[in-house]
């Protein structure tokens, strides 16, 4: 099977995030410009048809709203990093990466319709792209199943597809409390910042707990052995700082 992409690598994004000398501003170009270019070697890779550049257009303007604090490209970006880390496994990676761009490409607050109207947005595009019809039907099922965070059973999709695709988009949770911290759990809060903080603190933490409640996290064994007891013990974590019941105490600085 072919490199993904051109040999894009998350170490350097990785040394960007902790190198203090680096400015967020320089990592957020540096994502923004790896996603474009990712974005039209998939179209070109997938022989899309129509303009890619009219599509992306539509892509930053929906990733770059001003709520987004996490759900942006930049969390694109890691999406597509950890992609590349199976590519190999993948029997379509590039069904799986038009399914990452357009996983949250609605994401209004607050909305029961995200995933929804994204799975549309995702089926939309493939038609005007000239897509095949499985590929349209496929993408959007992978986008829906972001919704609840649950394999959908479907003759139309590998479940091991989904559960690839999901295992992706929860990366965030395993990965180190400082990038955890600073790059998810505050930002998921800036995001619902509209929301009073006793009615966020416990939506929250239920949410969370459900995540905590299951058997394994990751259904991959690469993401599940690298990311697995991170999360866990990440989760726990935020869930006592939202038990304390103090938005001033939950987001103090470490």
């Amino acid at each position: 099977m072919e490199p993904p992409f051109d040999s894009f690598t998350e170490t350097g994004l990785q040394c960007s995030i902790f190198d203090r000398t680096i400015t967020l501003y320089r990592i957020w170009s540096y994502a923004m410009t790896i996603c474009k270019e990712r974005f039209y070697q998939m179209w070109k890779r997938i022989d899309a048809r129509g303009k890619a550049s009219v599509v992306w257009q539509e892509i930053e303007q929906h990733y770059g709203q001003a709520h987004r604090a996490y759900h942006n490209l930049f969390h694109i970006h890691h999406c597509l990093n950890q992609l590349e880390l199976v590519w190999q496994e993948v029997s379509d990676p590039y069904l799986i990466s038009w399914a990452l761009f357009f996983h949250d490409y609605f994401y209004d607050i607050p909305s029961n319709s995200n995933e929804w109207r994204s799975a549309l947005a995702s089926m939309r595009i493939a038609y005007y792209a000239q897509l095949p019809h499985e590929f349209r039907t496929a993408s959007g099922i992978l986008v829906f199943a972001t919704k609840n965070h649950k394999i959908i059973e479907t003759p139309h999709v590998a479940q091991k597809d989904i559960a690839l695709l999901l295992d992706i988009d929860l990366v965030i949770l395993g990965t180190p409390w400082e990038q955890y911290d600073q790059i998810f759990r505050r930002a998921i809060r800036k995001e619902y910042g509209s929301i009073p903080w006793e009615q966020y603190a416990e939506k929250r933490t239920k949410i969370l707990e459900q995540f905590l409640e299951r058997d394994k996290l990751y259904s991959h064994p690469f993401f599940h052995e690298h990311y697995g007891q991170q999360a866990g013990s990440n989760l726990k974590r935020e869930i006592e700082l939202l038990q304390t019941k103090n938005e001033e105490v939950c987001y103090a600085e470490n």
